[in-house]
């Protein structure tokens, strides 16, 4: 369906993959509904869809593949369930409009660069969120802060800031905020 002109599809839920780029450059696309059932979202299955505003994945989805939804620059929000283990490499890279992100507590691995230049004031990592890939939330103008569930093993947060679980690596820094920061005592790498 790749350039198609399709306004709205529904995934149903008997797909349990979907090939590279399936509907990828639909100009017109605006709105996406995963079945129960459906379980992946394929690999640029949504990539450069600029008119896709709503995303409806249902709470049987795993994994959304790399480039998923690169370049859906209006996409203003996205609800991740709690089933979805895995979001790929640039799953949400440049989606300008993203201001509302929702990490379900199943997640465990976010690829590189997945929310790169996107818009959200705050991420939550909940405590499941084990692996983070580079650059995961670099570039997002209107961050300022990542919030990090006390229960995670791997991560934590302090002042809206993350670092590794025992504060010795500083990993993101939030690109909103402005003025003063004093790096804490105890802290090896940056």
């Amino acid at each position: 369906f790749q350039w198609c002109g399709l306004i709205c599809v529904t995934i149903p839920g008997g797909v349990t993959n979907m090939g590279e780029g399936v509907f990828s450059a639909c100009q017109s696309l605006a709105c996406v509904t995963f079945a129960k059932g459906a379980t992946s979202v394929g690999a640029n299955a949504f990539a450069y869809c600029p008119a896709l505003t709503n995303v409806s994945l249902a709470d049987s989805v795993k994994y959304i593949g790399h480039d998923a939804f690169n370049s859906c620059t209006n996409l203003p929000g996205i609800v991740i369930p709690d089933s979805v283990v895995n979001i790929g490499s640039n799953a949400f890279y440049e989606c300008f409009g993203l201001t509302n992100v929702s990490i379900g507590k199943g997640v465990v691995s976010i690829g590189n660069s997945a929310f790169y230049w996107c818009g959200p004031a705050n991420i939550i990592l909940p405590a499941s969120v084990t692996s983070l890939g580079t650059n995961v939330f670099s570039l997002c103008p209107n961050l300022t802060a990542i919030t990090v569930d006390p229960n995670n093993p791997t991560f934590a947060s302090e002042d809206g800031v993350l670092f590794n679980k025992d504060k010795t690596v500083l990993i993101q820094f939030p690109l909103a905020v402005a003025g003063y920061y004093l790096v804490p005592n105890g802290v090896t790498n940056i």
